[in-house]
């Protein structure tokens, strides 16, 4: 064999061999083959070549088909094709000879169907090239076939864009015998001509082999991309407004609008009044407005508003805990883990939260009337802040008996048992009622957005209640000014005695509206002065991260702690409160890192390009998935019906002295993958099929001179049990005319998977590829001032189990700020999860504030290592002097 044709067999060999990722099916022993070569030289010469040739088919085991003249072509300068079987191992070795262009292989006995039947084919390009030379003749080739109806696979291994995967009609496959460059044709001229192609595949033969793959039993349906939309609603919405049975039902949106002047919750309360009737503005958190309307079919006036960029279902915040302990790693007896802690210790020394007030926000409480003045000191509070949402002021329905909020009071109490208690329920899909907590902590007495509105519907009740009552007492009076006996008068009578006795039946009700809300806004009122709040809720998507939501900056701008005082010796309390914020507990459905795209193919990889990839994973730019069940063990397929949503966030600078070509300027679209045969025995494992994709346009969160926040979701419903990916592409929406003025991107996306049915009875769908835990701590822990605890390894509790970082804005902030034990008994009963330990933190919070230490600086202040566990410095504890029963005597 020549160095030529060494060279090539090579360059065919090592393809497959860097496949080993993928499983394919057993092939035959034997392909029939097609063979285009060309011989151009006089008829010595040719006779010579074409010898040499058949020599080297022969070697490889190559059988030619019988045909009456085939012992002319050895003579004839116009023969270029032929045709036999092969041992299929040997089929491309037969373009080691130079002379030959392509070859078409095909298993042994294959019947070509109807010219228009696509049929599954693989091809080789010519290379290998330059990395983004090779890359644009892959894209070359697949556009110039599709001329010919080729329609390309997605997501297969390409092997460095050498090889093509996809679907073909029939009638064309011999086509791709001759050179492509030169299909389709017409009887005289090409359609496309050579000259006008881009380079590289103007400069070469670009298919070396066509492979014609076995016919899968399963047909698998071509995926139709979503229309292009036109309204302003989310898919979650879509799906609501057009099911006609909902018309009719009351429906709480939200609206991302595109500008927030000063003063927008009055200018959102005019706009809604003279546009929609009965919609009302129940909160408003940066560039979000939470709107209750009186039925679904409001919707469609809400979206031709001008100033509503965007129209969603709200995002609702997750628990961080729950009541279940029975699988948990490791658990620890509370009582232990003060001891470990050393936090015992405070305790011995006098200090007990005398004089604190701890604020535990939570999603429900049930059960904790009971166990106010027995587990719970009778002081306590219980504030139902749900009732500012309903027209009644009266409460949501009872949390579900497994909500666990009363875990973390009584855990806090048990630390703190001297501080007095305010528990807070808060609608998990009302984020705003985070930041009226917030305000009311640090003495802002005002009313919320959900209160004034209430306000205003009482008053305009009232007054209409107020001319309501002229007629009727006037009608009451006219009617009973006649005593007769008669049909007529007694049923004026009766009508006049109805309508008094509605009237005031409607007039109580408005008294008791208006004294539900006077005592909900005292009772909020009443949290002024509070040192410490406990959050166990998170967000990980629906508003900027990296600390930009509007409750992150609050808590950054009043919840910021001052330079370390501690007082030994002399009691203070922290003049600023902190804000104990329970770490994300996402582990494993969230992603985030820089956007890469290492070979610029406009598709995201997830990984390093050169990292290793996981078992039988054949490219990082997809991020498999995994589903763990309830009960049962954890596995890649994912049940059909199981309702998930992708959601990514990302931030992109923006330059201040030109008017933007398109927004936002580099926009990220969610496909989610199925794949076909994971195990590879009728196809290809990396053969993909897309499922669903994001059509509805990013939604802008943020806008600063400088930059923007976008997110984009996919809401899915599972069709098939079966294995799954994710998938991002990502390219600038608009390029500029030269590409040297092209713009380099630096983007650093967010990825969350959240359960659309939180059903105690569904499972968890979970990146299984990849998913790195310094993906940030979700909302609000992302803050700054908040003091954001995190579940840690047994033990030591060393090493984050809970994600970790404060996000790519906040890459130097150490998030969470504590770890401590992730499953905390208090007898036979615990919780497990950031939020229960989040609960132990603020009870530790209290006792240093009834020590002198200011909660905002706490880590700094007891000198704690940032990131670290919760455990008090001894060195710091023997310097502490126990406490006197005199507040501000010696100690």
């Amino acid at each position: 064999m020549s160095i030529r044709q060494l060279v090539l067999a090579v360059a065919l060999l090592v393809p497959s061999m860097g496949s080993a990722q993928v499983v394919y099916p057993q092939k035959s022993d034997q392909s029939d083959v097609w063979i285009h070569y060309r011989i151009r030289a006089d008829q010595a010469e040719r006779i010579r070549q074409y010898r040499a040739m058949t020599a080297y088919f022969q070697s490889l085991k190559f059988a030619p088909a019988e045909r009456e003249d085939a012992d002319l072509d050895i003579f004839d300068p116009t023969a270029e094709y032929t045709h036999g079987s092969i041992p299929t191992a040997n089929a491309a070795k037969l373009l080691g000879d130079p002379r030959v262009i392509t070859i078409v292989t095909a298993p042994t006995g294959w019947a070509q169907p109807a010219a228009d039947q696509k049929i599954p084919v693989q091809m080789r390009l010519a290379g290998p090239l330059a990395p983004r030379e090779q890359r644009m003749l892959h894209e070359q080739v697949a556009r110039h076939l599709g001329l010919l109806g080729f329609t390309e696979g997605i997501s297969y291994d390409h092997l460095g864009y050498t090889l093509m995967r996809g679907t073909l009609p029939a009638g064309n496959l011999f086509k791709l015998l001759r050179d492509l460059r030169g299909q389709p044709s017409g009887w005289f001229l090409t359609e496309v001509p050579p000259r006008y192609l881009p380079a590289p595949l103007r400069n070469i033969v670009p298919i070396k082999l066509v492979e014609v793959l076995p016919e899968p039993m399963e047909a698998v349906p071509a995926f139709q991309p979503p229309a292009k939309p036109t309204g302003k609603l989310t898919e979650d919405l879509q799906a609501v407004v057009s099911d006609p049975a909902r018309q009719t039902e009351p429906l709480r949106v939200e609206a991302v609008l595109e500008t927030v002047p000063v003063g927008a919750a009055r200018d959102v309360r005019f706009v809604l009044q003279n546009q929609v009737s009965g919609a009302t503005l129940e909160g408003i958190i940066g560039t979000v407005a939470t709107i209750r309307l009186q039925k679904v079919a409001d919707v469609s006036l809400l979206a031709v508003l001008p100033n509503i960029r965007t129209l969603r279902l709200p995002r609702a915040g997750h628990d961080t805990l729950t009541s279940q302990t029975a699988n948990a790693l490791d658990p620890v007896q509370l009582n232990n883990l003060m001891a470990s802690s050393k936090v015992s210790e405070l305790h011995r020394l006098g200090y007990r939260g005398e004089g604190l007030h701890i604020v535990v926000i939570g999603t429900g409480f049930p059960g904790v009337d009971d166990q106010i003045g027995r587990e719970l000191p009778h002081t306590t509070q219980v504030i139902d802040l749900t009732a500012e949402l309903q027209p009644s002021l009266k409460p949501l329905p009872a949390a579900a008996a497994t909500a666990p909020g009363k875990l973390v009071a009584q855990t806090a109490h048990l630390v703190a048992p001297a501080a007095r208690l305010t528990l807070v329920r808060v609608d998990p899909n009302a984020f705003h009622q985070l930041l009226t907590v917030a305000r009311a902590v640090v003495g802002r007495q005002e009313y919320s957005v959900a209160m004034l509105t209430r306000s205003v519907e009482l008053v305009r009740r009232g007054e209409e209640l107020q001319f309501l009552r002229r007629k009727v007492v006037e009608e009451y009076r006219d009617a009973f000014s006649n005593l007769s006996d008669d049909p007529q008068p007694t049923a004026r009578r009766e009508t006049a005695a109805k309508a008094m006795q509605q009237l005031q039946d409607d007039e109580r009700d408005v008294r008791d509206r208006f004294a539900r809300l006077t005592a909900l806004k005292n009772a909020i009122d009443g949290l002024a002065g509070a040192q410490v709040v406990i959050n166990t809720l998170v967000w990980e998507s629906g508003y900027p991260l990296d600390g930009l939501s509007a409750v992150s900056e609050y808590l950054t701008a009043r919840f910021a702690g001052q330079p370390p005082h501690v007082s030994i010796g002399q009691p203070k309390r922290p003049d600023i409160p902190v804000w104990v914020q329970a770490g994300s507990n996402a582990v494993g459905r969230v992603w985030a890192g820089p956007f890469r795209d290492h070979d610029g193919n406009g598709i995201m990889e997830f990984t390093d390009a050169k990292a290793a990839l996981p078992q039988k994973r054949w490219t990082p730019e997809l991020n498999f998935l995994r589903y763990v069940p309830q009960d049962g063990m954890p596995g890649l397929v994912i049940p059909a019906e199981t309702q998930i949503r992708f959601t990514v966030q990302w931030r992109e600078p923006h330059p201040t002295d030109q008017l933007l070509p398109a927004e936002p300027v580099f926009p990220l679209t969610l496909r989610l993958l199925r794949q076909l045969d994971p195990e590879g025995k009728t196809r290809a494992s990396d053969e993909m099929v897309e499922v669903a994709r994001s059509s509805v346009p990013p939604t802008r969160l943020m806008r600063t001179s400088g930059s923007g926040v976008y997110e984009v979701s996919l809401d899915v419903t599972i069709p098939a049990d079966g294995v799954y990916a994710l998938r991002v592409d990502g390219k600038p929406a608009a390029n500029p005319a030269i590409p040297a003025l092209e713009t380099g991107w630096e983007l650093y996306p967010r990825i969350v998977i959240d359960p659309v049915n939180a059903a105690a009875e569904s499972g968890l769908v979970l990146f299984d590829s990849f998913a790195p835990r310094a993906a940030g701590v979700g909302i609000p822990g992302d803050s700054p001032a908040a003091l954001t605890v995190g579940v840690g390894k047994p033990a030591a509790y060393q090493e984050p189990l809970s994600l970790s970082t404060g996000g790519p804005g906040l890459a130097l902030s150490t998030k969470p700020d504590l770890l401590s034990a992730g499953t905390i008994l208090i007898d036979a009963t615990g919780g497990t999860g950031p939020g229960m330990a989040t609960g132990f933190a603020g009870g530790t919070a209290a006792l240093l504030g009834s020590a002198g230490v200011r909660g905002s600086e706490l880590v700094r202040a007891v000198n704690l290592r940032p990131g670290g566990p919760l455990v008090l410095p001894s060195y710091w504890l023997s310097h502490l002097r126990p406490r006197t029963a005199k507040v501000g005597s010696e100690r």
